[in-house]
């Protein structure tokens, strides 16, 4: 994460401080922000040393940091779960009391990264390095970054005594990255921890910084979820030196292409119109002409190319589809057969239908192209990896507390707060899905 977006840790740690849901009092006006934003570089680049690529995951070691951390500021942790994730791997948990006189505010994030080849970086990935402005390390965007967030802010509060009206909850979880088992295994196993949270705040990529400024923050309002299936063409074996017709690879090459050329139907839902709109503020030109009116501009040849032009405006228009993992013959001179196969896996990132049949944010998961050149001599099956799952509802209360702070304190950029979305799933995905089922809960996940 380069360094200039401290001035978004910083606007954000101080923009949670002082939100109406957490505290009414002037004890946070005691905090230095400017020590705390320093003091969070360097928690950064303590935390992207731990390597948690997933898999294995290790995610006790990052457990035991936390723990560590966290007890120098007299503040107890709870490494927990570590039978039921396996060797190496563990969720944390801490609590800062309050009077009780609201729901608690959860504070999640996942210590598990994604792998990271070092001869692809300019610095180790695992080494933390401060150079260039940027601290460098793989998971300093996803997410260990947004985690200092949320530790800096309990540790600040903890450090200045602010008299919290509610319990603030850390939680750090496993296996994100892979099948988010950390999330499952601790709503199952410790309901009794976080039975009275009313908000849970994740993962979010939205707050926007251009050339070290904040142009917004964003609280994610939707999410796009993946849909992955995997597509397998069987054929007749035989010796690499004897090409035949029933190869499947060149078949599932055909197909694949088919799939990754096709362009799903447009559709601009609610929300993403909002998005758009709310970035047509920071921007000049046409550029502001077609957000501030995307309908029209996607009716126009121009305004329309320029909208798909950028891959995540794109990927907000419509379900996408993404070809990602091929797998083929173990041997260079065989041509595979049955039972030997050749697959990829397909990740669909779609908008997801509500339980009542009704879309959340305004389309359904797209189907396969299905034709008969799709289908000629290949033989192909698809096996269903997941299943789009609702989406859930972020809470507005969150936006309207937030905007409606009673001052800017200097900490805080002046900059707009907006609902945002996020053309990928977030934590909050498997903690909502689970949250459905706890008694008195409140719908106030989100990113």
């Amino acid at each position: 994460m380069p360094i200039r977006s401290e001035v978004s840790w910083v606007g954000l740690i101080g923009l949670f401080l002082s939100s109406r849901l957490l505290a009414q009092s002037p004890a946070t006006d005691a905090i230095d922000f400017d020590s705390l934003r320093q003091e969070a570089a360097v928690r950064l680049s303590e935390y992207l040393r731990i390597n948690t690529s997933n898999p294995p995951g290790n995610e006790l070691a990052s457990a035991r940091w936390l723990k560590e951390v966290l007890a120098r500021e007299g503040v107890e942790g709870q490494i927990l779960d570590t039978t039921e994730l396996g060797p190496g791997r563990a969720n944390f948990y801490a609590r800062l009391k309050g009077s009780g006189k609201g729901k608690a505010i959860a504070l999640v994030h996942h210590m598990d990264v994604v792998p990271a080849d070092p001869k692809f970086w300019k610095e180790d990935p695992f080494g933390g390095a401060v150079k260039d402005g940027a601290v460098w390390g793989r998971g300093a965007l996803d997410m260990k970054g947004q985690g200092i967030i949320q530790l800096m802010a309990f540790i600040a509060l903890k450090r200045a005594g602010v008299p919290l009206t509610r319990d603030v909850v850390l939680i750090a979880n496993a296996d994100e990255e892979a099948t988010s088992l950390g999330a499952q295994v601790f709503i199952q196993r410790h309901r009794d921890l976080i039975r009275d949270v009313g908000f849970l705040l994740t993962e979010s990529d939205q707050t926007r910084v251009e050339q070290g400024k904040v142009r917004w923050f964003g609280i994610d309002v939707g999410e796009k979820r993946s849909y992955w299936q995997r597509l397998t063409v069987r054929g007749v074996g035989s010796h690499g030196s004897q090409p035949t017709p029933y190869n499947p690879v060149p078949r599932l090459a055909r197909i694949i292409a088919r799939i990754a050329a096709w362009e799903t139907p447009l559709h601009l839902t609610p929300a993403v119109e909002r998005y758009f709109k709310a970035q047509a503020q920071e921007r000049t030109g046409r550029a502001r002409i077609w957000l501030a009116d995307p309908a029209a501009a996607l009716r126009t040849r121009e305004g329309r190319a320029w909208l798909l032009s950028e891959p995540e405006r794109n990927a907000l228009l419509r379900n996408t589809i993404s070809p990602t993992v091929l797998v083929g013959s173990d041997k260079i001179n065989s041509i595979p057969s049955q039972p030997q196969s050749i697959s990829t896996s397909v990740c669909f990132r779609t908008r997801i239908p509500r339980r009542s049949g009704r879309s959340c944010y305004g389309s359904s998961p797209t189907p396969v192209p299905d034709s008969p050149s799709s289908r000629v001599a290949c033989r192909p099956s698809i096996a269903r990896r997941s299943t789009p799952k609702w989406c859930g509802r972020s809470s507005e209360r969150l936006v309207a507390c937030c905007r409606a702070l009673p001052s800017r304190r200097r900490s805080i950029p002046a900059a707009p707060i907006d609902r945002t979305m996020r053309t990928r799933a977030s934590p909050a995905t498997a903690w909502r899905r689970i949250w459905s089922t706890m008694p008195n809960r409140t719908e106030s996940i989100t990113g």
